[in-house]
């Protein structure tokens, strides 16, 4: 259970980097952050 949890943090951090890489700090950047705040957590809203 715990590896899985590490697993999941490592590719979530991974996932984090890549986004920045590719967005930068732009107003795209700016509109998915927002979009992820509004989102509830384990609903898939």
């Amino acid at each position: 259970m715990a590896g899985g949890t590490v697993v999941s943090r490592a590719g979530g951090l991974i996932r984090q980097v890549l986004q920045a890489a590719a967005l930068g700090t732009g107003l795209l950047a700016k509109v998915l952050k927002v979009g992820e705040l509004r989102r509830i957590p384990g609903l898939g809203l």
